[in-house]
């Protein structure tokens, strides 16, 4: 399990331990010979286990600092820099939930987002570029940078431009 571990799966849940039995023939073969008789003890002693394994690897988070716009309080967050609906479902669901990407400012209880990150969902054909509420007077510049090149490689899709967790919540809800 701790391979698993370190190979940076952070959710690991054994679903099922079956024994496994070496095949009788085996046993007796090994049993039989006589270069194989020290073998066979260790071997008619040893229970192996097949585990079925449910694991889950987290995507790559950037812990932030930033100041709230509002009271200036300073907070230190873990922020998804990009997030896809069809590869990160769970981590989408959080997002609806607020619950990932969103902070609560400790003083004035203010959500919003800690620092920029995109959500793309395939299947709507849906782009959504968030930014926190102090970036909201960089709107026509994020405009310009973010939303123009992505339109051009991406012109069926549809995108937005976000500084308000509800709102966003709302266009990914939206069909």
């Amino acid at each position: 399990l701790q391979h698993f571990f370190d190979a940076g799966f952070e959710d690991v849940e054994i679903l099922d331990r079956k024994i496994f039995d070496p095949s009788p023939h085996i046993l007796n073969t090994l049993k039989t010979n006589t270069n194989s008789k020290s073998f066979y003890q260790v071997l008619s002693n040893t229970q192996f286990y097949i585990l079925i394994l449910k694991a889950k690897k987290k995507a790559q988070t950037t812990p932030v600092a930033f100041q709230c716009p509002l009271c200036q309080t300073l907070t230190q967050s873990k922020v998804y820099r990009s997030l896809n609906k069809q590869v990160h479902p769970a981590l989408f669901q959080l997002l609806t939930q607020k619950e990932v990407n969103v902070t609560q400012c400790s003083h004035c209880k203010e959500e919003q987002f800690p620092a920029p990150f995109q959500i793309h969902d395939m299947k709507k054909q849906k782009m959504a570029f968030c930014f926190p509420k102090s970036m909201e007077i960089e709107v026509k510049q994020l405009q310009d940078e973010v939303i123009t090149p992505f339109l051009q490689r991406l012109p069926h899709y549809e995108m937005e431009l976000f500084f308000n967790p509800d709102s966003l919540i709302f266009f990914l809800q939206q069909n």
